[in-house]
């Protein structure tokens, strides 16, 4: 492949997919988490300290996390699902919920953040669903079934 070949147009909007989808995604996924671990959200004060959590994560590095994995297997993994005209939403979201069930562990254990004698199911459904959350926005900025053919 030379660099002649390569659509930089399709890959910048790849690029900036990722970069957003990373940030965003994270974000949502640990803010839909607390939510979701803090049922007993008693008053509007409790929600809006919410809210400022999620923005105070869009900000963080926890995106760096999901970056890095979406550029070094997801890019290629959707450019070859392009060439194959698999540019459906289900296509590029399935992918990404099977290597974030595989990869958050790894990333986990990576960082020292878990050990590996703790691995539990749920620790690869938090990866699932962080990467359905990231795959999910990056494909909605994306949308690769709407470029010409």
């Amino acid at each position: 492949m030379s660099l002649q070949s390569i659509d930089w147009q399709r890959l910048g909007k790849s690029l900036f997919a990722a970069f957003v989808g990373s940030w965003l995604g994270c974000a949502l996924f640990v803010t839909v988490s607390a939510f979701i671990g803090d049922v007993h959200i008693s008053s509007l004060q409790d929600l809006w300290h919410g809210v400022l959590s999620f923005f105070r994560l869009l900000f963080s590095p926890i995106g760096l996390l999901a970056f890095l994995p979406m550029v070094v297997i997801g890019l290629p993994v959707q450019a070859v699902l392009q060439r194959a005209g698999k540019t459906g939403y289900v296509w590029n979201v399935v992918p990404a919920v099977i290597a974030g069930a595989i990869l958050l562990p790894l990333i986990l254990v990576g960082i020292g953040a878990l050990s590996e004698s703790s691995f539990t199911l749920e620790t690869f459904g938090m990866g699932a669903l962080a990467a359905f959350f990231v795959g999910s926005i990056a494909w909605l900025i994306r949308r690769p079934d709407k470029d010409a053919a």
